[in-house]
């Protein structure tokens, strides 16, 4: 721009001095007039150039730069609440009951005839288990019926303290017209026609019958039983496989068995019978009910015995009972 500028200065210049030289006379027309507008236009030209460059500033010059705004620091992005803790819900205390504990246990092994080796390791193994859980434990090895009878008789009386009872027999027992009996010791020998069951071995309704008369609150009956027949010839005088049912269980009891009804049960090639090695199990690692150690009793043995064998219960308790 600057340079434009002063070509036009020269260009002028050199005009009025030709006008000068040449002697080209001052006139109010003519080609000398065309001269000097000429001239004259070029010199406005240059009077009007330094307005024409402040109203457009170069280009190419720096301007001078804004200063920057002030520099606000980022806020740091606010962590989000913590979400409320939502309370659980409450597990609900297993209901063991306050008063004492009584347990029977019985392990009739050494018949003269059919032993069963493994119902006194059944009978040591569950005493020990039902002591370690607090229970006041009395263990009756090879009972006879007199000894059978009063270890029975003696558990009801405990029983009146409101307390809570336990029965559990592993050996001999049978059927004969929907009644379960268990074999003493001595009725092997001593029973020789199914009618002598009703005055040589032990109803298991006796059992159930002192436990009702106790009152007490609760009360379990664990029957590893009805292992075989020991009475073969008994077969078609009335004598039934496994046990019948118990149809009259006293309110707040609970009846377990071996096996289902009219089977028997398997002897076990351990220390213990396929059901009470379960049983022995489940009471130990479960702080569930008694209804559910049972399923899970239950579905052990089936599994062990591939599916020969499938234990059973009857419960008329009106709470749950945690061991």
């Amino acid at each position: 721009m600057r340079i434009h500028t002063i070509v036009i200065s020269i260009r002028a210049i050199s005009l009025v001095l030709f006008c000068l030289t040449a002697g080209c006379p001052v006139t109010p027309s003519g080609p000398h007039l065309e001269a000097r507008s000429v001239v004259f236009s070029d010199l406005r030209t240059v009077q009007t150039t330094p307005s024409t460059l402040e109203q457009k500033p170069d280009k190419t010059s720096v301007a001078t730069p804004k200063p920057p705004p002030p520099r606000i620091p980022p806020v740091p992005p606010s962590k989000p609440a913590p979400a409320p803790v939502q309370a659980s819900e409450p597990v609900a205390a297993p209901m063991v009951l306050s008063g004492p504990r009584y347990a029977l246990v019985v392990g009739n092994s050494g018949y003269p005839k059919r032993s069963l080796p493994n119902a006194k390791n059944d009978a040591d193994d569950m005493a020990a288990t039902l002591t370690d859980l607090k229970f006041e434990v009395t263990k009756v090895l090879d009972a006879d019926h007199e000894k059978l009878e009063k270890s029975i008789q003696e558990l009801g009386n405990k029983l009146r303290q409101n307390a809570v009872g336990v029965f559990y027999y592993s050996g001999h027992a049978v059927q004969h017209s929907i009644e379960n009996y268990m074999i003493p010791i001595d009725a092997i020998e001593s029973v020789t026609v199914p009618e002598h069951l009703k005055y040589k071995t032990v109803n298991i309704n006796y059992v159930l019958g002192v436990m009702k008369d106790a009152g007490n609150s609760v009360n379990i009956v664990f029957l590893d039983a009805c292992r075989d027949n020991p009475f073969p010839s008994f077969t078609r005088g009335g004598v039934s496989r496994g046990l019948a049912p118990i149809t009259n269980a006293p309110q707040g009891s609970l009846v377990a068995y071996a096996t289902a009804p009219g089977q028997t049960a398997e002897e076990g090639e351990g220390r213990n019978s396929p059901y009470t090695k379960h049983l022995l199990k489940n009471l130990k690692e479960s702080r569930s009910p008694i209804t559910d150690i049972l399923t899970k009793v239950n579905a052990g043995v089936l599994k062990e015995t591939g599916g020969r064998q499938q234990p059973s219960f009857l419960s008329s308790l009106t709470e749950n009972f945690y061991f």
